[in-house]
């Protein structure tokens, strides 16, 4: 069996405390599947993490400077990003302040817009292959952890990543993820005390590492390389008129066939989108898709990166319509 990496990041904002303890434990129990688990702890505090400017830079351009996608801010978000990248599981832990994460957490989660699946880099809907859960420590019982775990979770739904809670092996606690409280044991180790809760924290530690497994399984069973579209390429009885879909929106279009982490594209439809990025900003419609002087930074790359890093498989017209039927139906060609 093929090992996976289960990795915690911890947004708490004091070193070696109750939130680092939790985290820790909840690792411990991942680790307690097999020796085909490991695990690393993160704390982010030990990085400089700098605030997202909202400038989507990281959305259409590689690092340039051997970090993972670029982005105006230089600090060392990159080092934790690349640690997401090498992980099949990942696990966000914070304490609770006035009812949600921390601000060092939420500051990281701002700066991977990268992984987005929209995104025009090979770095695009790279968390949807993970699995993902969340933990929060708060001073009482109802301190407010479900309303944190729960706001983690939107994160990690967007970034289509496959979330799971504190799953069968301790159905008591939050059901969510792991939460426990320290009251009225105020020390590091408090926590420990909140039996219920530290049921959920290590039922969320195994839970992750458990469905982990079984997506590295699926891997040798479902083979990207054995798909076959199911409508032939060169049919032609329906045509998508992609100028038309350009026009209405600037995000590539690709469609999920069923292999994992592979997703495919029309041939026309990619040979159209390379066209529109190199058109120069002022005689584009809607839109730009690059920076202020026109041109997408890495258009000269983009269809290697899609076709080699990203793995995309392209189809025919007609194989995007039959998968979308109702989306793509509006762009049809009459």
């Amino acid at each position: 069996m093929k090992k996976v990496k289960i990795l915690g990041i911890s947004g708490a904002c004091r070193k070696n405390k109750t939130t680092d303890g939790m985290l820790r434990d909840c690792l411990e129990s991942a680790e307690m599947l097999g020796p085909w688990v490991e695990t690393e702890f993160v704390r982010l505090m030990d990085y400089e993490i700098k605030n997202c400017r909202g400038c989507c830079a990281c959305y259409n351009r590689l690092s340039e400077d051997g970090g993972i996608y670029f982005c105006v801010n230089k600090d060392d978000t990159h080092i934790v990003l690349r640690k997401m990248l090498e992980a099949d599981g990942i696990i966000a832990a914070t304490p609770v302040y006035w009812g949600g994460m921390t601000g060092r957490l939420k500051t990281f989660i701002d700066r991977t817009l990268g992984f987005c699946h929209g995104s025009s880099t090979k770095f695009r809907g790279a968390m949807g292959r993970k699995v993902g859960a969340a933990l929060a420590i708060g001073w009482d019982t109802h301190g407010g952890m479900e309303l944190t775990i729960d706001d983690i979770h939107h994160w990690m739904f967007t970034q289509d990543m496959i979330v799971v809670g504190a799953g069968h092996h301790h159905p008591h606690g939050t059901y969510l993820g792991g939460a426990t409280h320290k009251q009225p044991y105020a020390t590091n180790d408090g926590y420990k005390k909140d039996i219920f809760g530290m049921r959920s924290v290590r039922g969320t530690g195994k839970r992750v590492a458990e469905v982990a497994l079984m997506l590295k399984q699926a891997e040798l069973i479902l083979d990207k390389d054995q798909y076959k579209g199911t409508v032939d390429m060169e049919k032609n009885d329906i045509e998508i008129d992609w100028d038309a879909y350009f026009k209405l929106s600037k995000h590539f279009p690709t469609i999920h066939i069923g292999a994992p982490h592979v997703v495919a594209s029309a041939k026309r439809a990619l040979d159209k989108y390379l066209e529109w990025m190199t058109v120069k900003k002022k005689d584009r419609i809607g839109e730009s898709f690059g920076d202020d002087e026109g041109v997408l930074l890495n258009e000269k790359n983009f269809k290697k990166w899609m076709l080699e890093d990203v793995g995309l498989i392209l189809v025919s017209d007609a194989e995007m319509y039959r998968h979308d039927p109702e989306y793509f139906g509006a762009f049809l060609k009459k």
